[in-house]
C-alpha cells in the first residue's frame, strides 16, 4: 500500500511541482502533505479525486502510475466526449456574447443618436445666444448714442436760454 503514496511524489516531480504548491492547492499544510507523500498520513478517495484534478490524470491512472500514463480507450472516449460537450459549450457562449453586443450596439446607437441631438441642439442654443449678445451689444451702443444726443441738446438748451 506504500507503493501509491510513492506514485504520488513520482507524479507531482513528473509535473514538476513542489509539495507547497499541491498543498495549497488541496488546501492542506505542507507539512500535512509531505506526510502524506511518505505514508505516515492516509490518503482518501476524497484526496486521490483532488490530486488528479491538481495532475490533470484520472485516479485510476494515479493508482496504475509506473512513470507514463498510457491511455485506454476509456479515457479517449471521455475525454473526446468532454471535448464535444465543451464545443457545444463554446458555441453557445458565442451566441449569446453576439447577442449581448447586438444589445449593446443598438443601446450605444440609440445613446449617440441622443448625445448627437444634445450637441446639436447645445450648437444652436449657443447660436442664437450669439444673436441676442449682439442685440445687446446695439441696443447698448444705441442707449450711448441716445444718452450723449440727450446731454447735447440739453446743453444747447441750456446754452441758448
Amino acid at each position: 500500500m506504500n507503493e501509491i503514496y510513492n506514485k504520488i511524489k513520482a507524479i507531482r516531480v513528473s509535473k514538476g511541482l513542489t509539495q507547497n504548491e499541491v498543498a495549497e492547492k488541496i488546501g492542506m499544510a505542507q507539512s500535512n502533505y509531505g506526510q502524506l507523500e511518505k505514508g505516515l498520513i492516509q490518503v482518501t478517495i476524497e484526496r486521490l479525486e483532488q490530486l488528479s484534478d491538481i495532475f490533470d490524470m484520472f485516479v485510476g491512472n494515479i493508482l496504475n502510475y509506473e512513470g507514463n500514463v498510457t491511455i485506454e480507450k476509456a479515457d479517449v472516449d471521455f475525454l473526446r466526449d468532454e471535448v464535444i460537450r465543451l464545443q457545444k459549450l463554446v458555441t453557445k457562449y458565442k451566441k449569446e456574447n453576439e447577442e449581448l453586443r447586438e444589445e449593446s450596439d443598438e443601446e450605444f446607437g440609440g445613446k449617440l443618436k441622443e448625445r448627437v441631438k444634445s450637441k446639436n441642439e447645445i450648437k444652436s442654443l449657443k447660436e442664437k445666444l450669439a444673436i441676442q449678445k449682439e442685440r445687446l451689444e446695439e441696443k447698448d451702443r444705441t442707449i450711448k448714442l441716445l444718452e450723449k444726443t440727450i446731454e447735447a441738446l440739453t446743453k444747447s438748451t441750456n446754452g441758448k436760454g
